[in-house]
């Protein structure tokens, strides 16, 4: 890549900054109790700059390959706080808060290029089979702290995306006739998702002890 089309693509991201800027500072004026549909949409837009300035810049780490692609998702990885385990039969797999379902075009590389390689990661040099019949818990967090008006419906968020990520390392099948599927939301410290993967026979004990939760709801499906 040569020098004039870095350029190009360093001022195309500037402008993409510019942008962040100035919606940021437009939230930073807007009254959410009397425009809370405006804030939504602009906090929206702010995150979604965020992501594609995040892509564009991973891009330009990628020229020199001097410590190359893998190197550089080690740290996107403990940027964003992903974190893959086991234990007791179960996985889990912990994410930032994800997105309402997207109404616009956008790349899901922001998220999808890390989770890749903590789970590629994980599953190199940890001996933990393909569940088979399982169930896939969807417990999405919400910081207290913040307005519940923001939980949004189970079926408006970017699942499914994030579960074809993780089944090509950690399922046999994630079609209906072998996995079930149930969401909890809850109420913590901070926003985030975390994906619980178990044997059926393991679930019941698993959901008791989460119920035990004061800020838990659950649904089946």
């Amino acid at each position: 890549m040569d020098s004039i089309t870095i350029y190009q693509r360093l001022h195309s991201i500037e402008n993409e900054v510019d942008k962040l800027s100035n919606t940021i500072f437009a939230l930073k004026n807007t009254d959410l109790e009397k425009h809370g549909a405006n804030y939504e949409k602009l906090s929206t837009d702010a995150a979604l700059c965020a992501e594609r300035i995040a892509c564009r810049l991973r891009n330009l780490i990628r020229i020199t390959d001097l410590t190359g692609k893998s190197a550089y998702m080690k740290e996107a990885v403990n940027a964003l706080g992903i974190q893959v385990s086991y234990g007791d039969g179960i996985l889990s797999v912990t994410l930032p808060g994800l997105f309402p379902k997207r109404r616009i075009r956008s790349s899901t590389a922001f998220l999808h290029d890390p989770l890749h390689y903590a789970l590629k990661e994980f599953f190199t040099n940890h001996d933990v089979a393909p569940f088979k019949e399982c169930v896939i818990c969807f417990c999405l967090v919400y910081d207290r702290e913040l307005p519940q008006h923001r939980i949004k419906d189970y079926d408006n968020m970017e699942l499914k995306l994030i579960l074809d990520v993780i089944s090509s390392y950690a399922l046999f099948d994630d079609s209906g006739l072998y996995c079930d599927a149930h969401h909890t939301t809850e109420l913590g410290e901070t926003d985030q998702t975390i994906i619980y993967i178990m044997e059926k026979d393991k679930f019941p004990d698993w959901l008791g002890n989460r119920m035990k939760a004061k800020n838990t709801l659950s649904e089946n499906m």
